[in-house]
């Protein structure tokens, strides 16, 4: 685990980019949110969250560009290498989509909070789509069947990335 505090300049950026991503498709885009608990601004917020605690690690930009149907998946890019960031409210959460063809980058991270302080992210680890496909298992939250992966079988950051023999990395 790693963990990252955002800046006060990173947090307004999520909130400036979180409002990009989701005013514009109020009463335009169909709703698909399942957590009832949260609006889809929080959701699109914290994910940034997660977004940015990655690039930060890597020293990458984020996909902050604007479009109706959302970032398709694609967060960021590290190496060459596509990146899908995933932000679970809970602490102890599992990297989960909806369905394996979701999965659609290269690789997957997982980020919660590490605390409830406002943009304290832990980035828990990462999984390739491979091994994702090979290694997943289901469980239903309560609303409806879901592909998981558990905190532990991630490959914790930084050391674990060069065990990857899929890949190449340079730092």
């Amino acid at each position: 685990m790693t963990f990252i505090q955002l800046t006060p300049h990173q947090l307004d950026r999520a909130q400036r980019v979180g409002h990009l991503r989701n005013d514009h498709k109020i009463g335009v885009v169909q709703n698909k949110r399942i957590d009832q608990r949260q609006d889809d601004l929080t959701i699109n917020i914290r994910g940034l969250w997660g977004e940015l605690a990655v690039a930060e690690l890597y020293h990458v930009p984020i996909d902050d560009v604007q479009r109706l149907n959302g970032d398709s998946g694609l967060d960021l890019e590290i190496d060459g290498r596509t990146v899908q960031v995933k932000y679970n409210t809970y602490p102890h959460g599992d990297l989960y989509f909806n369905t394996v063809d979701d999965f659609i980058c290269d690789l997957a991270f997982l980020t919660v909070p590490f605390s409830e302080r406002e943009g304290a992210v832990n980035i828990i680890g990462w999984i390739t789509r491979e091994e994702f496909i090979l290694s997943h298992t289901r469980r239903d939250y309560g609303y409806g069947s879901r592909v998981i992966i558990k905190q532990n079988q991630l490959y914790s950051f930084p050391c674990d990335l060069h065990k990857c023999e899929s890949y190449v990395w340079t730092f």
